[in-house]
């Protein structure tokens, strides 16, 4: 399926195999970090990712209220 979808996406918007691995593994550190600081809080009770926690709030808020879309020209 990952394959198909690629094959389409790259007829739409051609993107280099450098440029999909690398974005494969952002997405993958993101993925680790989140289970980590969900991990630390909830699991373990450890309150000193939640400055982390927080600041990535603030980034969600300015994306849904359009003030990062509109500096990034998303």
């Amino acid at each position: 399926i990952a394959e198909s979808f690629m094959s389409g996406y790259q007829s739409v918007y051609p993107i280099a195999q450098e440029e999909i691995t690398n974005a494969l593994h952002v997405r993958l550190r993101d993925m680790v970090t989140k289970t980590w600081l969900e991990k630390k809080h909830f699991k373990h009770g450890d309150t000193r990712s939640d400055h982390l926690i927080g600041h990535e709030l603030r980034l969600i808020n300015d994306f849904v209220v359009g003030d990062i879309r509109e500096k990034l020209a998303l």
